[in-house]
């Protein structure tokens, strides 16, 4: 005997536009990233998961573990500090679902072309901040920012506190 499903209600008008939002802002900025991180890595879009899901893990070291301070933090230093944790080349292959022997090779080249470090000591890869902070990383990172702006706007717009 099937068991009838529960009628699920339907969300308010503001958290489907919420949802909505989310949503496209999600996917355009998907696009948008592989796009401008694809440029730079001439296409290869192996080249561009990988450098995305290492810059993933240290901007997420950097954010987490970073001192909250109230005075001003030199954010470069913070991040070398931290974000020299990095991935395997196990770990990059099983994110990406990358084979791992490739995922060897293209780390080698995004390493030699100075996109990516490694840590020899520990046998992982990072984005160091020289990357980071460079002509070539710094304003894709600001476009990144701006979406994420655009999109609080949108929510705030949309979402009326009670």
């Amino acid at each position: 005997m099937d068991t009838p499903r529960p009628k699920l209600s339907k969300p308010p008008a503001e958290l489907e536009i919420l949802t909505r939002l989310d949503l496209y802002f999600s996917v355009r900025h998907t696009a948008r990233t592989f796009r401008m991180f694809g440029e730079i890595f001439d296409h290869d879009y192996d080249k561009v998961a990988i450098f995305l899901s290492v810059a993933e893990v240290c901007f997420q070291s950097a954010f987490h573990l970073a001192p909250i301070e109230n005075s001003p933090v030199d954010i470069e230093r913070v991040y070398s500090e931290v974000a020299t944790s990095g991935l395997s080349i196990m770990t990059i292959g099983e994110i990406t679902g990358i084979p791992r022997e490739t995922v060897r090779r293209k780390v080698k080249s995004l390493v030699d072309d100075k996109h990516l470090a490694a840590n020899t000591d520990t046998n992982t890869i990072y984005l160091p901040a020289s990357v980071v902070i460079s002509q070539r990383f710094l304003p894709i990172f600001n476009s990144h920012l701006a979406d994420a702006a655009q999109f609080v706007k949108a929510v705030k717009f949309y979402h009326k506190p009670d």
